[in-house]
């Protein structure tokens, strides 16, 4: 076996243990700082969830202007209670047909986590007066 023989280098490419293994701390720092960002934007998310619900639920309410309350709890996740009040406002003639005018207000009230949400809208509506 020859000098030169006993000197060569193994030319093999490929990575050292220690390599791989600060390859792996790294993505894991990497995974470790993204997580909060990725927790955050999924509660943002149920939230906007939760709140486009309880628009949907407020305006099937003041459309159907029956005075009433009750529970949510919807399978999407939202849970809570409504509320729809209607007021007389005022009464008279149109037409020479009686009429009253009526507020009808809904109220839309849920928890997420520790805060309370409140949405409530308002309308005004002409109605025959038969009384």
């Amino acid at each position: 076996m020859s000098a030169a023989n006993c000197q060569q280098r193994d030319t093999r490419s490929g990575v050292t243990l220690i390599e791989v293994l600060v390859a792996l701390m790294l993505l894991s720092i990497a995974i470790a700082g993204a997580s909060p960002v990725v927790s955050s934007s999924l509660i943002r998310m149920e939230n906007a969830k939760n709140e486009s619900l309880a628009r949907r639920l407020l305006n099937e309410l003041l459309i159907a202007g029956e005075a009433g309350e009750g529970r949510i709890d919807a399978a999407e996740g939202l849970v809570g209670e409504w509320r729809v009040v209607r007021q007389v406002l005022d009464s008279g003639r149109v037409a020479s047909a009686p009429v009253r005018l009526e507020e009808v207000r809904v109220e839309i009230q849920w928890q997420r986590g520790n805060r309370t949400r409140l949405l409530s809208a308002r309308r005004q509506i002409i109605v025959p007066d038969s009384r």
